[in-house]
Parts: C-alpha cells; sequence; structure tokens
C-alpha cells in the first residue's frame, strides 16, 4: 500500500470515487474544494485503486475513511499531539492504538428524505 498526497495529477481518481459516495466524503469534497490552503488529503492506493483516504484540516481535525488496513497505514502519517479523528466505528482499535481519547462520541450518518404526510 502506497499513501500519496493529493495533488492535481491525483484529482481526476480522487473525484470519481468520492462521488460514488457523496455522504461518506462530503468534508472530504468541501474542503479540497473550498478549504485547500487549511486542508491536507492523503490517499492509501493499491495498484493505482484507492483503498483509503484522510482529511487533514487545519492541523487539529483529521477524517479517515477506508478499509482497516488503509486506516492503520494512513495513521501512520498522522503526527499530531491534540487531534478531533473522526472515522468509522469499524477503525476505532485502530485509532486507540496510538491515541488516548480524552472525549468519545458516536455518530451516525443519515441521508433523509421528508416524509410524506396524509394531512
Amino acid at each position: 500500500m502506497t499513501i500519496v498526497s493529493l495533488d492535481s495529477t491525483l484529482e481526476p481518481m480522487f473525484w470519481n470515487y468520492v462521488n460514488q459516495d457523496t455522504p461518506h466524503y462530503y468534508f472530504f469534497i468541501l474542503d479540497w474544494r473550498y478549504s485547500r490552503d487549511s486542508t491536507k488529503i492523503l490517499l492509501a492506493l493499491v495498484q493505482n485503486q484507492i483503498q483509503g483516504m484522510m482529511l487533514i484540516y487545519r492541523e487539529s481535525v483529521a477524517q479517515i475513511r477506508g478499509t482497516c488496513e488503509a486506516a492503520e497505514n494512513l495513521l501512520k502519517y498522522l503526527d499530531l499531539e491534540n487531534v478531533e479523528i473522526q472515522t468509522l466505528m469499524e477503525h476505532e482499535p485502530i485509532v486507540l492504538k496510538k491515541y488516548v481519547p480524552s472525549i468519545r462520541h458516536k455518530l451516525m450518518l443519515m441521508t433523509l428524505r421528508r416524509a410524506k404526510r396524509d394531512f
């Protein structure tokens, strides 16, 4: 597995990947589009296929998505003392090997449509 920084040469692969699951990658999309100066995105690649990615925003917030193997490899590149990490539940044991939480929250990601009401 290779870890690389997102740059203009990898953007087509990035956009193709994140557009397949916009809710999961919302902040990757938003920050790369509007906050590039404050954002770093690392891609975990196997044979030029994205296995996962990590967004680091303002050196204080990290989001990790992808396989457990990708998450483990991406975390090796996260060298911050105090960081808020948002990741999938299956990554929790991997994150806890490196960081001790002071606060822990479980979040649920939902995409919703307004219900039709029969009034």
